[in-house]
């Protein structure tokens, strides 16, 4: 304790004694620690500013160029993933699907006042979907034992380390250009609020489709009592990547006429042009190596690796019209008068082209060979119920191939009318300018987003069956 009073005491006699000195270092002190301090919370509010930044431009932004130009830009990415889909007492993991499909969905938009009377919109925008279904051994969700997929057709019962009968990779594209110009004229018998429009869009569907080892093994329970036995095999065309494009241009133009303060009357059109095809592509199926050398025609048409021109299957050119008016009965905008009549055309996405394109998966079935009492030869003599020679199988069953190729066709696309009527009477707590969307086709809402979706899929009829 006395050495510690001692050392002290000196301590301060020094200080004392250079008293100028002591102080130019304690602020010294002081300015380089503010300084650290500083320096760090700088650099930490540079990087979070940054990082807000950029997750607010790859979220949604709008930048004012100027007094009558802005640009607005969105960008939207959306994942969902279902590492065992399927899985269930009828599906075991080794059959059950991974799926991580993500959708991205984007635009970049520049509007501009061009004047008191005209307003110009340009809008390119973008969504890609990305929808695979792969097998579970792929990913490590499953880790035992693999081999091709069998299924018992009296319990629906897939076999527990095998395959299921259906996986894809499908990607798909839709890039699309927009641009409109409203013009309002007043004057002309009251006032018109001009739009015309042009909209061009591609939809281009990549379908890839494989089968585990190309084969599937489809089993016959007797009332549910295993051991099944094996009744046909499903030998696939395995690996394909069709594509399948659907062009489209459109031109619109509407006019909402303000004939007086009670009446409005509103009229358009569009005119849609629609071309429906595919892309030069490849198909080259694996084989089975079982069947190497087989000499059957309808084997060998079935495995050959093939190159498939460029065709557009349909155009088609439409117009779809429609016209309107809305009539105050009252004069208080309170009961109004509604009545319109529109046309719609269906959007084909890629169902005419899919159905066509020879480059798709396909099965042959065949009946399996197993030995009994009277057959003893040329049947499964080892006894595991596969395929390993060509003459274990025998007698095609059903043939399920696409079509080899079809006639260039001008199709009309399919449309509805809309043609209701009646009172309305507007709820008194509704807000301006909003009113709920319809089920007919407005000219020009056709965008992102926007205006009519794609018709629900329709049954696949490409498929011949021969029994």
């Amino acid at each position: 304790m006395q050495q510690f009073l001692e050392a002290a005491a000196i301590a301060l006699q020094a200080i004392w004694a250079n008293k100028l000195r002591s102080l130019l270092t304690v602020l010294g002190n002081i300015v380089a620690v503010t300084s650290i301090i500083a320096v760090v919370s700088l650099v930490q509010g540079l990087n979070a500013a940054a990082k807000d930044a950029i997750q607010s431009q790859i979220g949604a932004d709008t930048f004012q160029v100027s007094r009558n130009n802005q640009i607005i830009a969105f960008y939207n990415k959306r994942n969902k993933l279902q590492d065992r889909r399927g899985f269930g007492p009828t599906t075991p993991l080794s059959a059950a699907q991974y799926q991580a499909s993500t959708n991205y969905l984007g635009k970049i938009e520049w509007t501009s006042v061009l004047n008191n009377k005209m307003f110009l919109d340009v809008l390119y925008g973008y969504w890609g979907n990305f929808f695979p279904l792969r097998p579970t051994i792929e990913q490590g969700v499953y880790d035992g034992p693999w081999g091709p997929g069998r299924q018992d057709l009296t319990t629906s019962q897939f076999f527990d380390g095998g395959a299921n009968s259906a996986y894809q990779n499908q990607r798909r594209f839709k890039p699309q250009f927009y641009t409109s110009l409203s013009y309002f004229k007043d004057g002309w018998k009251g006032s018109h609020d001009f739009k015309f429009g042009f909209d061009k869009k591609l939809d281009r569907r990549n379908f890839i489709q494989d089968q585990p080892f190309d084969i599937f093994y489809r089993d016959q329970s007797a009332g549910g009592v295993l051991p099944a036995a094996l009744n046909q095999v499903d030998i696939y065309n395995t690996p394909v990547s069709p594509y399948n494009d659907v062009k489209y241009i459109a031109g619109w133009l509407s006019d909402t006429w303000k004939v007086n303060n009670r009446l409005t009357v509103n009229y358009g059109g569009r005119l849609e042009h629609y071309n429906d095809g595919w892309p030069d592509q490849e198909i080259a199926p694996n084989n089975i190596p079982a069947l190497k050398g087989w000499t059957d025609p309808t084997y060998q048409a079935f495995m050959e690796a093939k190159h498939v021109s460029a065709q557009t299957v349909s155009t088609s050119t439409t117009f779809a019209p429609r016209v309107g008016f809305a009539y105050d009965l009252t004069g208080d905008n309170k009961t109004v008068l509604k009545a319109y009549f529109g046309q719609f055309r269906f959007n084909s996405a890629d169902t005419l082209a899919d159905q066509q394109n020879p480059v798709g998966k396909a099965q042959l079935r065949y009946r399996f060979v197993s030995c009994s009492a009277t057959v003893t030869t040329n049947c499964d003599l080892n006894g595991n119920r596969l395929v390993d020679s060509r003459l274990l199988i025998t007698e095609i069953e059903d043939v399920s191939v696409r079509l080899r190729g079809v006639e260039h066709a001008r199709l009309a696309k399919p449309w509805r009318e809309d043609q209701p009527a009646g009172r309305h009477r507007p709820h008194a707590f509704r807000q301006p300018g909003l009113r709920p969307r319809s089920g007919r086709h407005h000219p020009g809402e056709d965008r992102l987003g926007e205006g009519a979706q794609d018709p629900p899929p329709r049954p696949d009829r490409r498929l011949c069956r021969r029994i």
